[in-house]
């Protein structure tokens, strides 16, 4: 049986200084998982706060693509 171990660490830094500490200590606690795992991958990145849009989806127009309301054919 094959089984992957996911950690997700959320780190507020305030400079880049900081965040290069705690990417430091990350490193150290990955050292100590690779001596009991063997192979142990990392990935480090920086993430922006999403910005909030105003209103929910629920208060918004609908996208169709079309420019203006549709036209109903004459009866023949």
């Amino acid at each position: 049986m094959r089984l992957r171990a996911t950690i997700v660490i959320d780190i507020d830094a305030a400079d880049y200084i900081e965040a290069a500490d705690h990417q430091k200590f990350v490193g150290e606690l990955l050292d100590t998982v690779r001596g009991r795992y063997g192979s142990v991958q990392c990935e480090i990145r920086e993430r922006r706060p999403r910005e909030r849009t105003t209103g929910s989806a629920a208060n918004r127009a609908p996208s169709t693509g079309r420019l203006r309301p549709y036209a109903r054919a004459a009866a023949s």
